[in-house]
């Protein structure tokens, strides 16, 4: 994928998610654009440009956001690192796959916010957090269907063309 393209897929995601997917909950839970747009670049190429994917989704959520800023580029980077390492494990070109990775790396990145913002950010206003963890990871697999579908035919439709 060229930087064009990236970036272009990059301010769409972004305008989406603010405009969209922040109002529209499912299950209490609002779909996460960005990070599946992290995980999908993660697995589909190199270790490089998931975790430079991740860094500009975190960073473009944590300005977009109310938040502690910073944790977002961190938790989306660290994703974007680690996806890339399951290429030489298992074969990820399938959407199953891939699906079940965002299953797993959803449960994780959640377990991890809700546990360091609950410790951290918001021990003083006493607000508490449900830990339905596997909803999460639910709403953003299901959302993330039509989007990885999107995705591949962009690049099957850029590798045609060249």
């Amino acid at each position: 994928m060229d930087k064009i393209l990236f970036f272009i897929i990059l301010i769409c995601s972004v305008i989406l998610q603010i405009c969209i997917f922040d109002h529209v909950r499912l299950l209490g839970i609002h779909y996460e654009l960005l990070f599946s747009l992290t995980v999908f670049i993660g697995i589909k190429y190199d270790w490089k440009k998931g975790y430079l994917c991740g860094l500009w989704c975190g960073l473009l959520n944590d300005v977009f956001s109310i938040g502690p800023f910073g944790f977002s580029v961190l938790t989306y980077g660290f994703t974007g690192l680690s996806v890339s390492s399951f290429q030489t494990v298992i074969f990820t070109q399938q959407l199953g796959t891939r699906l079940f990775i965002l299953f797993i790396m959803s449960i994780l990145i959640s377990f991890f916010s809700f546990m360091i913002l609950d410790l951290f950010y918001y021990s003083e206003k006493q607000v508490l957090f449900k830990l339905d963890l596997l909803s999460v990871a639910i709403v953003n697999t299901v959302f993330s269907i039509p989007l990885y579908r999107f995705l591949d035919n962009i690049s099957y439709e850029k590798r045609r063309y060249h």
